[in-house]
């Protein structure tokens, strides 16, 4: 069976193809990376200016707490 020049990857191609789909994932794992550090950053503000929008509220009975959200 011959193989159609079309259909075929030749190893170079396929190299290539390696080459460019690390480097995306370097620059989607850079972004997460930014984005970690981005959220921490701003959870540590929050935490220092305004702590009470972290904690839920406290149910009616007092002893635990509720979300509304959950």
């Amino acid at each position: 069976k011959q193989r159609s020049d079309d259909n075929a990857c030749s190893q170079q191609d396929l190299l290539a193809l390696v080459d460019s789909l690390r480097l995306e994932l370097r620059v989607k794992e850079s972004r997460l990376r930014d984005m970690e550090e981005y959220m921490d950053n701003l959870i540590s503000r929050v935490m220092e200016r305004n702590p009470e929008l972290l904690a839920a509220p406290l149910g009616p009975d007092k002893t635990k707490r509720t979300s509304r959200y959950f």
